[in-house]
């Protein structure tokens, strides 16, 4: 078998500031709730096609402890979820 020719590491690094407290736009919880409907969930959506296709999705994840307060936080559910509806309303 032949010498790889090296190695790659895909490395994605997450992180928002406290934005909790800071109203809606442009700095506030729209910016959470965008990150999340535009890049958290989509890839985690990918994450898990991979892994029910049986394959290993070989990527480091880091998220600031700053960030993963805010997404577990209950008030973030009430917003995104209000944030939803409002996207989902435009669009129609």
């Amino acid at each position: 078998m032949p010498r790889p020719a090296g190695f790659f590491t895909f490395v994605l690094h997450a992180h928002l500031p406290y934005v909790m407290a800071h109203g809606r736009w442009p700095h506030g919880m729209d910016w959470l709730n965008e990150a999340t409907a535009e890049t958290y969930l989509p890839l985690l959506r990918v994450l898990r096609r991979l892994e029910e296709t049986g394959r290993k999705a070989k990527v480091t994840l880091g998220i600031t402890p700053v960030l993963l307060e805010q997404l577990r936080d209950p008030f973030f559910a009430e917003e995104f979820t209000a944030y939803l509806r409002q996207k989902t309303e435009a669009a129609r």
